[in-house]
C-alpha cells in the first residue's frame, strides 16, 4: 500500500524548512570568507558583532521554521484518515481523486544570486527599516513588493512552483501585497495576491489567481532579522505561507465537497 500524500500544508512547511537549511550554506561561506566580507583584521567590535547577528538570524530563521514543520506534522499525524466505515481515505476514490499539492516557495540559492546582483538593495533596505519602525505597514509592504518584482522582470526568477503537471511550462508568475479598504474606503488591511500563468501544448495557457486578505498585515508579515537579504526572505517566506495554505483549502474543498465523476464514484479506480 503506498504511502498517504501529505498535505499541502505539510508539503509547504518542508518546502519552507528546506530552504532556511539551503541558507545555511550561505552562513558557510561567510564564515569562510570572514576576512573579506566582515573585515576582522583589525577585531574592531563592530565587525564581530556584524557577522554574529547575521549568523544568529540564520539559526534563529531555521528553529522557527522547524518548529512550524513539527505543529503542521503533529496536526496531521493526530488527525483522523478517514474511519468511517472502516475505509481509510488514502485508499478511497476521493483521495485518489486528489491532485498533488500545489507549493509556491523561495530558491534560495537563486534568491542569492538575484540579491548580489540587484541594483535597488539600497532601496529595498531603506523600506524594510521603516516598516520595522511603523504601526501601519500596509503601503510600505506594498512599496517593498513592488520593488522587488516590479523594477526588474526577473525578480521573480527566484520563485519556484511544485506541483505542475508534466508540460507545464511557467509563463509567468507574481506576488503583489495591495492595500485592501472597507466599504468607506477606509484602509483596511491588506491582499496578498499571487498570479500564475502556465502554458501546455495542445490546451492553452492556464491562469491562476490566489489572494488572502491579512487584516493586521504589522503582525503577520514581520522580519526579525536585521540583515536586509534575510528580512526580505522573512516576509516573501511569510506572504508565501499564507498563498500555499489558501491554496491547500481550495484543494480540500475540492477533494471533499466536490462531486467526483460518476465513473470514478462507482469503480473507485
Amino acid at each position: 500500500m503506498s504511502a498517504p500524500t501529505p498535505p499541502a500544508a505539510v508539503v509547504a512547511a518542508v518546502a519552507a524548512l528546506r530552504a532556511s537549511f539551503d541558507d545555511i550554506h550561505v552562513m558557510h561561506e561567510c564564515d569562510q570568507n570572514c576576512p573579506t566580507n566582515c573585515d576582522l583584521s583589525d577585531y574592531s567590535e563592530s565587525a564581530y558583532r556584524y557577522h554574529d547577528e547575521h549568523n544568529f538570524d540564520v539559526r534563529e530563521t531555521i528553529h522557527d521554521r522547524a518548529a512550524s514543520l513539527v505543529e503542521v506534522l503533529e496536526e496531521w499525524l493526530g488527525s483522523p484518515r478517514g474511519e468511517s466505515h472502516g475505509v481509510d481515505v488514502a485508499e478511497s476514490p476521493r483521495a485518489e481523486a486528489l491532485v498533488a499539492p500545489l507549493v509556491v516557495s523561495r530558491d534560495p540559492s537563486l534568491y542569492q544570486q538575484w540579491w548580489a546582483r540587484e541594483a535597488n538593495r539600497a532601496e529595498i533596505a531603506d523600506t524594510l527599516a521603516r516598516l520595522a519602525g511603523e504601526c501601519e505597514a500596509e503601503y510600505t509592504l506594498h512599496e517593498l513588493l513592488l520593488q522587488v518584482f516590479q523594477s526588474d522582470p526577473s525578480g521573480a526568477s527566484w520563485l519556484q512552483v511544485q506541483g505542475l503537471a508534466a508540460g507545464a511550462d511557467v509563463r509567468w508568475l507574481s506576488l503583489d501585497i495591495d492595500p485592501a479598504y472597507d466599504s468607506q474606503g477606509v484602509l483596511d488591511g491588506i491582499d496578498v495576491v499571487f498570479n500564475l500563468h502556465v502554458e501546455m501544448a495542445n490546451i492553452g495557457q492556464r491562469w491562476l489567481a490566489v489572494s488572502v486578505y491579512v487584516a493586521r498585515p504589522r503582525r503577520v508579515l514581520a522580519a526579525q532579522a536585521s540583515e536586509a537579504r534575510l528580512a526580505l526572505a522573512e516576509v516573501i517566506d511569510q506572504a508565501l505561507a499564507m498563498i500555499n495554505g489558501e491554496i491547500a483549502e481550495r484543494d480540500d474543498f475540492a477533494a471533499t465537497a466536490r462531486q467526483l465523476p460518476l465513473g470514478v464514484c462507482a469503480c473507485g479506480r
